[in-house]
């Protein structure tokens, strides 16, 4: 009977805010932003309005004039071939870095989009942005590999985790396959 406790517990996933003392623990992928003395940790089901939302965002404030972004349902729909699971995030990063970049990014921004904090921080998304659409080979690659980890220019990335800070900005998104699923942050 432990056992499976201590696999249960294993699977959930942990948010907490890098000044803010707000932690919140999930069973599936969290959003979390801290911006403007406020934090914010969404867990999925992202509501597909944030989604869009968070889309839009990153096309208004980005240097490129198309953000790809695919739909995902909730993550418990493991099954389901259009899930963001690490497959298929496997399948996006061989088929187009750059995409998904794009994908972690809008799911890192809809904790922010939930705040309503958004149009504060444009200038960090798109510097942010930028930098990871320059690198999105080598930064896609960690994201969907086990035992790569970056730690760069306020960026870090593991397989399942992404996450950013930028003078008092800070996002990060951590997928359910996470490695990094029983800490806090990256």
């Amino acid at each position: 009977m432990s056992l499976l406790c201590g696999l249960a517990q294993a699977n959930h996933v942990k948010c907490k805010c890098p000044n803010i003392d707000a932690r919140a623990t999930g069973s599936t992928s969290c959003s979390a932003s801290e911006s403007s003395g406020i934090c914010t940790i969404s867990f999925n089901e992202f509501d597909d309005r944030l989604e869009l939302t968070a889309r839009d965002l990153l096309s208004r404030v980005g240097k490129w004039k198309e953000v790809a972004y695919s739909e995902f349902p909730a993550n418990d729909q493991v099954n389901s071939p259009q899930s963001f699971t690490r497959k298929n995030a496997r399948l996006l990063s061989s088929k187009d870095p750059a995409s998904l970049i794009d994908q972690i990014m809008i799911y890192s921004l809809v904790a922010l989009v939930d705040s309503g904090k958004m149009d504060d921080q444009a200038e960090r998304i798109a510097d942010v942005h930028a930098l990871l659409r320059r690198n999105a080979s080598v930064i896609s690659a960690a994201f969907v590999s086990d035992g790569q980890r970056i730690e760069d220019q306020g960026v870090i990335v593991q397989m399942g985790c992404f996450e950013f800070k930028r003078d008092n900005f800070w996002a990060m998104y951590k997928a359910s396959w996470s490695v990094a699923i029983s800490n806090e942050q990256c």
